[in-house]
């Protein structure tokens, strides 16, 4: 049926916690594909594990390689029609793989399918909660040149279509689910279920968001970039805007993108 993969670099409360969620599912996986990046399993991790009826391939890296590079790893290990992604922390709904599963095995022509997802973006303080909306096909076409409306956590697509675009670039450090999900564009529908199945929180004051701004504007200017390449199309006005929008941003010193981000989160910005 599928795989879910699942990469992190500490071994916590968070990580258990959506474990046991996954455990709980109507539908489980064939195999979990738990990538342990820069850290080593804990008694409570072994004990956990062991009380699971599915398969586990747990992978470790000895040095912290960076979610990309652990999820071209885990991308070997996949010998399902499908494979899920969740990440460590998020809550994931009992039914969220089998709507999944279903929906991609009554509908042959789609290669990826999201869910709804309740995002907790957190910054010092303050708290943005946002809920992101469901899609189809077309609108998710049109608007992925311009951004990306995919949470990664909740993605199922099919295997096949992973492995005939290559799968992850690692050469994208960051925006690497971004640049996947453009090159599958031309391999078969996308869609966005209507059901919220997924929650995920993200803590921005303990983390390096803010720092890498500059680096993560200038991967998405050159995930848009290969784009316009690929396709060879004129590019429609809203993509030109946000693409000129993105390469004024990635030219501007990472000090000044930081604190742009910070305004921007206080505003109700973030995304």
């Amino acid at each position: 049926m599928f795989n879910l993969i699942l990469s992190t670099s500490q071994v916590d409360k968070k990580l258990l916690s959506t474990l046991r969620w996954v455990s709980e599912s109507s539908l489980l996986p064939n195999q979990l594909i738990l990538v342990l990046d820069g850290c080593s399993p804990t008694p409570d991790l072994n004990s956990l594990l062991a009380k699971f009826t599915f398969e586990i391939v747990l992978l470790q890296n000895e040095n912290r390689l960076g979610l990309v590079h652990s999820l071209k790893k885990a991308e070997a290990y996949t010998t399902c029609a499908y494979a899920a992604r969740v990440d460590a922390g998020d809550w994931v709904d009992r039914d969220r793989f089998k709507k999944q599963y279903d929906f991609l095995e009554k509908n042959p022509e789609y290669i990826i399918v999201g869910t709804r997802t309740k995002l907790h973006l957190i910054y010092r303080d303050r708290v943005l909660k946002k809920l992101t909306p469901a899609m189809g096909d077309l609108e998710i076409k049109r608007l992925l040149p311009q951004r990306n409306p995919f949470v990664h956590g909740s993605i199922m697509l099919r295997t096949e279509a992973l492995r005939t675009i290559g799968g992850y670039d690692t050469d994208f450090t960051a925006s690497q689910d971004y640049d996947l999900y453009l090159r599958l564009i031309p391999y078969g529908r996308m869609h966005i279920l209507s059901d919220v199945l997924t929650s995920h929180s993200f803590d921005y004051s303990r983390s390096t968001t803010f720092k890498r701004g500059r680096t993560q504007l200038v991967k998405t200017v050159k995930t848009k970039t290969n784009y316009l390449l690929r396709t060879k199309r004129i590019p429609g006005f809203y993509f030109i805007v946000f693409y000129l929008r993105d390469i004024i941003l990635a030219s501007l010193p990472a000090f000044l993108i930081a604190y742009l981000k910070r305004r921007g989160f206080k505003n109700g910005a973030v995304v």
